[in-house]
């Protein structure tokens, strides 16, 4: 790959054997090498690949599909090499000639988007090769017994979508391919690659476009009933998905915004002036008596007029006055002087024409949608509003059911259902300190401070300071992105075992046979120095987690106002003040480290976390539930449209009150 006008032609950036060249890159397309983009001005075997740069004709990123015939010339049973039955599958390997044409390629805006695709047609490129030949190249041959065309068709497109992740590298040099039965021409073309020649019905081929023998047949053959649980899984899941009913979503409301009641002291000159004026008030209060005021629409001001014991307005009471902690100098726009100097505006005649015209203006409103996201935007519809009648979803997945292939572990471990199957044994005396499941046989770890880490955890643990790190740094970019929150202080993280951190809490950690219900991390501030301490050992999951929970506490310590705080969770008594401030902190932190975990698609596992979390009666369980009411977790790929990181409080003041009133153990509550 040589950029043009290169003189030496030494300083090529890029390297592949010729025929494998035009599987890969065409005329025409747009590629990227070390963050330069560059355009492939033109293709030849004297030559290579010539590339022009193009970072100024960069307007978005593009998606390529080529169009390709494969004409089988010499298919013969007698060329036969291997043969293999598995069940009612036949796996043939056969020897045959055929011929790949490449005919141009689909420029797209998304991978799946073939409704907008633009084709550009190469066939008369002079320099490009549009034909590829091969002769007695191995072929593999798959008869499905039982099905038709239209199950052999949609299994080679799932095939060839999902080489795309089982080979990263060269996927362009296989595709799984079936027989076309009509000659009219379809967008699938550009998908499923069509063949003509002499084929077998119920057979599916599997074709290296590539002279050398790179291997991909023989990993497909050995690996094909893997591949057909993957399909299976993905089959069934897609119909979960199109069968589901849209759920009318209930935007969350923020809670009022609050500040600190401000009570100015004044000295003694400053409370004689307002004894002085106080006099004249009642002086005045004497002389209007008897006299009746017009009477208005607008309806009187709750607060004007009146008092407090302290002399302060009462618009500065807790429960009228807005501030964002987040902009301190943004207007209030809630507050009710303002809302009363709007009515008196209108009643002048704002807004009206100089003809007396009113005007009124209604926002439009969209429709609710009765489908899914994921029903307007499925994949198998490739940007059309319906899916092409080539594709049988239903029909393959009821073939796969027939063959026990959609009864297979990866469906069972996306519902969940093994750990159901696997229910924890509560007289089992031996238990992983950190999943809580019985020990099985022999093989588990024992750290060094006591604790017994199962296999599976064992097997995601972070054992290095560069996973860790890695981790780190990926839980501050989720929380940036899906939060909108800045961490602009330097936060201190140390990684020790389970007795250092139960030390720093106050506590003592004895380790047992069983499960050892313990601290695993806290945040601390110290003045204005902020550190997280994290147990170490821990599986990535619960690493992840806990350090999103505990970033959460740093976020607060430095965005909410201690006298904020001890405004909104001040109650009759200390313990249940400190006990209100704990639920909404400890609350946020577990909403935070749960959301986030739905957010990176860790379904599963957030899943237990949220059931476990809403499960307890303590301050976490209690907090819990409280923000999910007022934010109901997301556990899809929406984006988040409120978070509790929006403003203060997160929460309304009687939300907070009430929640910890019910949880009150106490006879009579003095909460």
């Amino acid at each position: 790959y040589i950029i043009e006008d290169e003189k030496t032609e030494q300083d090529y950036i890029d390297a592949k054997f010729f025929n494998h060249v035009t599987q890969t890159i065409m005329p025409g397309q747009f590629i990227s090498y070390n963050g330069k983009y560059y355009q492939a001005k033109y293709v030849s075997p004297k030559t290579g690949v010539v590339l022009r740069r193009a970072s100024d004709l960069y307007d978005g990123r593009q998606y390529y599909r080529q169009a390709r015939n494969y004409h089988f010339i010499n298919v013969q049973d007698e060329n036969v090499v291997s043969s293999k039955k598995i069940m009612d599958l036949e796996f043939d390997v056969i020897h045959m000639d055929f011929i790949v044409e490449t005919t141009g390629y689909l420029v797209m805006s998304n991978y799946n988007d073939l409704k907008t695709a633009r084709f550009v047609d190469t066939r008369k490129d002079p320099i490009a090769p549009a034909e590829r030949k091969y002769h007695n190249k191995s072929v593999l041959r798959i008869k499905l017994d039982g099905a038709d065309e239209k199950i052999c068709f949609t299994l080679c497109l799932l095939l060839t979508e999902a080489f795309k992740t089982v080979f990263p590298g060269v996927w362009q040099y296989i595709s799984a391919i079936t027989r076309h039965s009509t000659d009219e021409k379809s967008d699938l073309d550009y998908v499923v690659y069509p063949a003509d020649g002499k084929t077998q019905e119920s057979c599916i081929y599997i074709v290296e476009d590539s002279e050398l023998d790179l291997g991909l047949l023989n990993a497909v053959e050995n690996n094909f009933m893997q591949l057909m649980e993957v399909i299976a899984d993905y089959l069934d899941w897609h119909i979960e998905k199109m069968e589901e009913v849209p759920e009318e979503k209930v935007e969350p409301k923020l809670p009022e915004p609050m500040e600190p009641e401000v009570t100015k002291k004044k000295g003694a000159f400053g409370r004689l002036i307002e004894r002085i004026k106080n006099l004249f008030r009642r002086k005045k209060k004497k002389d209007d008596k008897g006299t009746e005021k017009p009477k208005t629409d607008k309806g009187k001001n709750p607060g004007e007029g009146i008092e407090n014991s302290k002399g302060v307005d009462s618009d500065a009471r807790l429960d009228s006055v807005t501030e964002q902690v987040t902009d301190k100098n943004q207007p209030m726009l809630n507050r009710k002087d303002d809302v009363i100097r709007a009515e008196s505006d209108a009643d002048k005649g704002v807004g009206k024409g100089e003809g007396g015209f009113d005007i009124e203006y209604e926002d439009p409103k969209v429709a609710p949608s009765n489908e899914t996201q994921y029903q307007k935007e499925c994949y198998l519809k490739f940007g059309y509003e319906m899916m092409d009648d080539k594709i049988g979803v239903e029909e393959l997945r009821d073939y796969m059911h027939k063959r026990g292939w959609c009864d297979n572990s990866l469906t069972r471990a996306r519902k969940g259902e093994i750990l159901d199957e696997s229910e924890l044994d509560t007289t089992a005396e031996n238990r992983c300190d950190f999943c809580g499941r019985p020990l099985s046989g022999v093989s588990y770890d024992v750290l060094t401070d006591g604790r017994v880490r199962c296999n599976d955890c064992s097997a995601s643990a972070i054992t290095s300071v560069e996973e860790f790190k890695e981790i780190f740094n990926r839980c501050i970019e989720w929380m940036e992105d899906f939060y909108g929150v800045k961490f602009n202080v330097p936060v201190r993280i140390k990684v020790t075992d389970a007795k250092e951190i139960a030390k720093g809490v106050g506590q003592i950690f004895k380790p047992t046979s069983g499960y050892d219900a313990r601290t695993i991390g806290y945040a601390q501030r110290k003045g204005k120095k902020y550190s997280i301490l994290i147990e170490n050992g821990s599986p990535r999951l619960c690493t992840i987690e806990t350090l999103v929970h505990e970033l959460t506490h740093i976020w607060q310590y430095l965005n909410w106002d201690d006298s904020l705080v001890a405004s909104l969770c001040k109650m009759n008594k200390p313990a249940c003040s400190e006990k209100a401030r704990l639920v909404m902190f400890e609350g946020m932190a577990v909403w935070s480290a749960t959301q986030c975990l739905y957010m990176i698609g860790e379904t599963y596992f957030a899943s237990v976390h949220e059931a476990n979390e809403a499960a307890r009666n303590d301050v976490y369980g209690i907090g819990f539930r409280l923000f999910c009411n007022r934010y109901p977790l997301i556990k899809d790929s929406s984006l988040l449209n409120i978070t509790p990181f929006m403003s203060f409080p997160p929460v309304g003041k009687d939300e907070l009150e009430n929640a910890v009133r019910e949880s009150c153990e106490e006879e009579v509550c003095g909460c």
